[in-house]
């Protein structure tokens, strides 16, 4: 029983990270992405933000002390990365 909650803890943050990563990506900040149509970009980001911030709220009561903490991390600082960066381009 124990292994199967850490195996799902390891997939749902595996997940988060997955769109954290890929939310960065979209506003510039890995090697491979582009800044043509950045404000297309941008407002995907967004969207991928949106998306973590409703799994939060979803999964409230049931996430474990560690997974909190790392939710709100990733929110955050892909709130500041966004609002900072939508800046500069707009």
């Amino acid at each position: 029983e124990m292994m199967k909650m850490k195996q799902s803890e390891s997939l749902f943050l595996g997940l988060i990270y997955s769109l954290q990563a890929q939310a960065m990506s979209l506003m510039g900040k890995a090697k491979s992405s582009s800044v043509i149509g950045a404000n297309d970009n941008f407002e995907l980001a967004k969207i991928n933000i949106e998306v973590i911030e409703e799994l939060v709220k979803k999964t409230e009561g049931n996430l474990t002390e560690e997974e909190e903490k790392i939710l709100n991390g990733v929110i955050k600082d892909l709130r500041i990365e966004y609002s900072q960066n939508r800046v500069m381009y707009n």
